[in-house]
């Protein structure tokens, strides 16, 4: 049963988080709508954004 309401937790958070992000990246391209290259966002934010993602998905399914 605890697994059960963890599962369920997580799933809610999940959408809850999904759906914020959801909205303001959309309200951010319409007001602004410019892309930020590569170039621009530099190397260190680059690597970090792209360590953090594969050390996140390397615990989900550890």
């Amino acid at each position: 049963m605890n697994d059960t309401i963890f599962q369920i937790l997580a799933i809610v958070i999940f959408a809850a988080a999904a759906s914020i992000s959801i909205y303001h990246r959309r309200k951010a391209d319409r007001e602004g709508g410019e892309k930020i290259t590569l170039k621009e966002e530099g190397l260190p934010i680059m690597l970090a954004l792209r360590l953090g993602g594969i050390i996140f998905w390397l615990s989900v399914f550890a």
